[in-house]
């Protein structure tokens, strides 16, 4: 997100796919901040990305919602900081 706190929505699947590629650097790893809105009740799960290595989903859970607390202890997870 720019220093302002403006944000750009793509457009078009092809938009989101240009900003991506124009961010990657090969060999370093990529820092990105997230936000979402919470919904009233229960849970979101939002797909931001995929390769045939990994995929990335974005899960939002109501305030003071279960959270269906779980581990997965072969798979790599990565998180917005």
């Amino acid at each position: 997100m720019p220093p302002d706190g403006t944000a750009t929505i793509a457009q078009s699947l092809e938009d989101l796919r240009a900003s991506g590629e124009a961010q990657i650097v090969e060999g370093k790893p990529a820092f990105f901040t997230l936000e979402a809105q919470l919904p009233k009740q229960g849970r979101t799960d939002t797909p931001l990305a995929a390769s045939d290595k990994m995929w990335v989903v974005l899960k939002t859970y109501a305030v003071a919602g279960e959270n269906g607390l779980h581990a997965h202890p072969n798979e790599d997870h990565t998180s917005p900081r």
